[in-house]
């Protein structure tokens, strides 16, 4: 009788485990490109004012901040239009799809396409440190530093 209540109570603390584990992936939204939780929702167009106005600080001209912002619209245009549960804590819509680390990735990737020199890649890398958790990306970043 012993063993049957045992297996019984094992198999209940197994769902109950599977059940809170549930409600945990339910709760964090996902990275649309990455699929990790996104851990400080800041929706695509506010990261990219933050961009812009570090484009404009470091006297990009105008040709230079348009094609990066061309290429975000063109990378990320799918995904601003999409409703999530969780708001932006910067300007409260619900648009939060891309974890700030994809976007800085792809951010840099942007700068580095336009052979800018390595000292504004420090600086935009020291600004926007969202990506310091990827630890692939970061030995990206130390090869080119």
């Amino acid at each position: 009788m012993r063993e049957c209540c045992r297996k019984n109570t094992a198999f209940f603390y197994i769902v109950f485990l599977a059940i809170l584990f549930m409600i945990k992936i339910k709760q964090e939204e996902l990275c649309i490109e990455c699929y990790k939780a996104v851990t400080n929702p800041i929706c695509i167009d506010c990261l990219k004012r933050e961009l812009i106005s570090w484009l404009r600080d470091f006297e990009f001209n105008a040709r230079a901040r348009q094609f990066v912002l061309d290429n975000l619209e063109v990378n990320f245009s799918n995904y601003e239009e999409l409703i999530f549960d969780m708001e932006c804590i910067m300007c409260g819509k619900h648009n939060v799809a891309l974890c700030n680390s994809c976007f800085t990735k792809e951010s840099y990737r942007i700068l580095k396409s336009l052979r800018v020199e390595k000292e504004v890649i420090s600086s935009f890398l020291g600004l926007f440190t969202y990506w310091q958790s990827d630890k692939e990306f970061e030995r990206e970043v130390e090869m080119m530093i």
